[in-house]
């Protein structure tokens, strides 16, 4: 059932964004998502940047009978609409929704976790933060969107992750876009 409810949610997530120009992941990178969570199977993973839960959506409900997201949305009136997606989707037990500013979030967090997908915020800033919390172990995903767009600002975040031996990386193009997805040595 929890398929059925989550699909609907999301075509009606997709329509909304269509009609207000809502910029969420569209279906490949969400399907990419999907696989990789399928694929690792985290019990706890990471987003930042909630906005409406379409990613989140796609995220949870993929995760094992076990696992876990944590979603940071800075704003309360996103993270309400997204409380309420993903309530509709049938996935509140599997999802907790944090309103605040991601850094401040990243640096309060300590224990593994698995899977991170940064959406928005200073990346490598996030990414560092878990890190020096011991947070991110070997095999723990990271994975970061809209590369392609923002290729200068996120030269740092990925010098980071191909160049710094801690990380095994690859960029996966969509032709308008890119995300990088990193897997921890």
């Amino acid at each position: 059932m929890r398929a059925l409810e989550s699909d609907a949610v999301l075509e009606g997530i997709d329509r909304y964004a269509d009609k207000h120009f809502l910029h969420i992941v569209n279906r490949e990178k969400a399907r990419l998502l999907e696989r990789l969570v399928k694929k690792h199977k985290p019990e706890l993973a990471l987003e930042t940047g909630t906005l409406v839960g379409y990613s989140a959506i796609w995220i949870a409900r993929n995760l094992p009978a076990s696992g876990r997201l944590v979603t940071i949305e800075v704003s309360k009136r996103r993270a309400d609409e997204a409380v309420k997606n993903i309530a509709a989707a049938g996935l509140s037990g599997k999802v907790d929704v944090v309103v605040g500013d991601a850094l401040d979030v990243m640096r309060k967090i300590h224990g593994r976790v698995d899977f991170v997908f940064f959406d928005v915020a200073d990346y490598l800033a996030c990414l560092e933060a878990l890190e020096k919390n011991g947070c991110v172990g070997k095999g723990s995903i990271i994975v970061a969107n809209n590369v392609k767009w923002f290729w200068g600002q996120l030269q740092g975040y990925i010098g980071h992750v191909r160049d710094s031996g801690k990380y095994k990386s690859s960029f996966h193009d969509f032709g308008f876009d890119g995300m990088e997805v990193s897997v921890r040595r």
